[in-house]
């Protein structure tokens, strides 16, 4: 296992769009005592900030796309060793809390985490590593007709191929699907993305993240 240094020494990059939203994660790190910063202006990140001064950026749920690959791309040309995930506000400083904690990039409970369309639905896929709990949330917009958040299934997960339907009925005005393991390893898939095989983890979605 690769496990990184304390939280304190490693510096975090937080971009999104809403300053409300980026604040919401930004202060609370702060008051850990995490440095960080945070921005606003996804366009402009690549320029205003210097990667070799990060060891995590953090991508909101709107930075998707040839936008986040480029932000990659950019970052990574100055800095090889910088580290990416994709958060979902209500539950971003916890999941940034788990990438400080444990390497993002290595399997904790489970591996080959996909969504697929089947019809109107989705089915989310994944090889279970160890028995663990399995929850799946479904994140809206927040101008949603509907409740901003919605709990799909909550079950137990055995080691193996792991299988679990999304109904259509909680899809409408979503943008997020995070599908949590053994309290520990967070999976995102951005729902305006095409719902195909998810796409390489070198790219923030779907992302994954665990807490020792």
């Amino acid at each position: 296992m690769m496990y990184l240094s304390p939280r304190p020494s490693q510096r975090v990059l937080v971009i999104g769009r809403s300053p409300a939203v980026n604040q919401s994660v930004v202060g609370p790190l702060l008051a850990l005592g995490i440095p960080v910063q945070g921005s606003t202006d996804p366009e402009g990140a690549a320029q205003q900030f210097d990667a070799a001064d990060f060891d995590l950026v953090v991508f909101g749920h709107g930075i998707v796309g040839p936008l986040s690959e480029r932000l990659t791309r950019d970052f990574t040309l100055r800095n090889r060793d910088i580290r990416w995930i994709a958060a979902v506000a209500p539950v971003a400083v916890r999941q940034i809390l788990s990438a400080l904690d444990h390497d993002p990039r290595l399997p904790r409970h489970a591996m080959n985490f996909r969504v697929m369309e089947d019809g109107l639905d989705l089915l989310v896929q994944a090889t279970v590593l160890s028995p663990c709990a399995a929850t799946i949330e479904i994140y809206r917009h927040p101008d949603a007709d509907t409740s901003t958040a919605a709990l799909v299934s909550r079950s137990e997960a055995e080691p193996g191929p792991f299988e679990r339907r999304v109904a259509s009925r909680y899809l409408e005005q979503a943008h997020t699907l995070l599908m949590t393991l053994g309290g520990n390893e967070y999976f995102l898939h951005p729902i305006s993305a095409p719902l195909t095989q998810a796409a390489s983890e070198e790219q923030p979605p779907p992302s994954r993240w665990t807490i020792n």
